[in-house]
């Protein structure tokens, strides 16, 4: 009897090691338009999907690739590191060219400004050569609320994102086992996360494009996955994500051919 039970228990909390996963998604926007979107992870591949496009968009965890194939094209994509590295030194070639104009046309100014005008100005030009140690992303901080929270039924814990003292965003991270996914399906969406900030952040970045918002989890400490996240704007809901299900059903492995 000891025996029977102890097989019931190791296979209710197995049964999720090694299933497939699909998240699906709901976004709202102030402007009252939703969007859809879902994460199907099998393995160690993420499909992103998107509602009313055909696009097929892969992550691929153990290459660090990301695939994008637009059949009403034909036209295919692929994007890693090395090509990452490619797109940041012709970007940054661009951002330095822009900075020696800015500098030419400041030396000709700057006898002419106020202090708090070259105080201004300084401030551009070390957002333009240093944006990873000037650009406003550094003004992000991230706070536990320190309060949980539940979205259908799955537990997750509160964070606020603030700029200065302005909150911009709160998430709501869930654990791989409030979501009852596997410890590989976990590992291959927070890299999705890891590998989707990391392109946006850097090329934006090289651009010198240093407002945005988006933030590194692992960098801040911030662990599980996000199952909902709201967007302010002058105080009031900008955006809104959230989980809309989690499906455990076996995916055919056709979705991620390319």
């Amino acid at each position: 009897m000891k025996k029977c039970l102890f097989a019931i228990v190791l296979l209710s909390t197995s049964q999720y090691a090694a299933a497939d996963v699909t998240f699906k998604f709901n976004q709202q926007k102030n402007n009252n338009t939703e969007h859809a979107f879902t994460y199907q992870i099998k393995a160690h591949q993420l499909r992103f999907n998107e509602a009313k496009s055909n696009k097929k968009n892969i992550f691929n965890r153990e290459k660090q690739q990301f695939h994008s194939f637009d059949p009403g094209t034909g036209e295919p994509s692929m994007l890693n590191e090395q090509r990452l590295n490619i797109h940041l030194t012709r970007l940054n070639q661009q951002r330095e060219e822009r900075l020696l104009k800015v500098e030419k046309m400041l030396q000709v100014k700057i006898k002419d400004m106020s202090a708090i005008e070259q105080q201004a100005a300084e401030s551009l030009l070390n957002q333009l050569r240093y944006p990873d140690l000037y650009g406003e992303h550094t003004l992000l901080k991230i706070k536990p609320a320190h309060k949980t929270r539940k979205i259908n039924d799955i537990e997750c814990s509160v964070y606020q994102l603030f700029k200065k003292d302005i909150l911009i965003r709160t998430y709501c991270m869930a654990s791989a086992q409030s979501l009852k996914i596997s410890a590989q399906d976990y590992r291959t969406l927070r890299e999705f996360y890891a590998f989707d900030y990391k392109l946006q952040s850097k090329m934006l970045l090289a651009m010198g494009k240093t407002g945005f918002t988006m933030i590194d989890f692992q960098q801040h400490s911030m662990p599980g996955i996000a199952i909902e996240t709201i967007s302010y704007m002058n105080n009031k809901k900008h955006n809104h994500i959230i989980l809309q299900s989690v499906n455990h059903h076996s995916l055919d492995d056709s979705l991620f051919d390319l």
